[in-house]
């Protein structure tokens, strides 16, 4: 690897300003604008040192031929080189002043005015948008949990408040029952409806006194006919 190494646009232009490449001009130094011949491998008379001089300095400089230790391979190092110039962006082609085709096929490019301070700002002003969003973001989500959690201890309150009042309800309501006085009563059970043959009645008996009440009865009774007899 280079002990350093330049951007493409730095690099071309130092090679442009030194001649040092056969072909390599500026077609109009104003407008930043410079051709590279670009004569096919297959054409006629074509030189590996005159017509792929540009791309084996390119291959030198990033490392990727090393004279001496790896192979001549000048169509790779023109591929390389082509796709380096596509990925710049601040150097398009102009097409209509390029030629393709034939011995004296040039392609034509234009380098672009950069405006660093602007893009700084961009930059800064879209970082600031995304931290804007993200607190943004993150102070909508914590106002939506904040809701939730209100409206969650909100309902465990009137949960609470109906079990109390339910539980309340229970303890204070005494429920009473009247139990009817069956004795002396005729109760008459009809037919059955799944057996009709079977009919009967019978009589609810009077409270019976225990022996103890007969015999308090007995003693007032006597008790009562001394008194009447004196």
């Amino acid at each position: 690897m280079p002990v350093s190494r330049m951007r493409m646009r730095p690099w071309l232009e130092d090679m442009i300003d030194s001649n040092s490449v056969s072909g390599l001009v500026w077609v109009d130094k104003d407008k930043k604008m410079f051709s590279i011949p670009w004569k096919h491998a297959a054409r006629h008379g074509w030189e590996m040192d005159k017509d792929a001089c540009l791309f084996k300095q390119w291959a030198i400089h990033t490392g990727k031929f090393k004279p001496g230790i790896t192979e001549p391979d000048p169509k790779t190092w023109k591929a390389n080189f082509r796709c380096a110039m596509n990925s710049l962006p601040d150097i398009e082609e102009v097409k209509d002043k390029s030629i393709n085709k034939g011995c004296e096929a040039v392609r034509v490019y234009r380098m672009l005015q950069v405006v660093k301070n602007k893009s700084k700002r961009s930059s800064k002003s879209q970082d600031s948008r995304r931290r804007k969003k993200a607190r943004k973001m993150d102070a909508d989500m914590s106002s939506t949990e904040e809701h939730v959690y209100t409206n969650k201890q909100q309902q465990d309150m009137i949960t609470q408040e109906n079990t109390i009042d339910s539980t309340e309800s229970m303890k204070t309501a005494s429920p009473t029952y009247d139990v009817p006085d069956c004795s002396g009563y005729e109760v008459e059970i009809g037919p059955d409806s799944t057996n009709d043959i079977y009919t009967g009645r019978f009589q609810v008996s009077p409270v019976h006194t225990t022996e103890y009440e007969e015999k308090a009865i007995v003693e007032e009774r006597s008790l009562s006919y001394v008194f009447t007899q004196n």
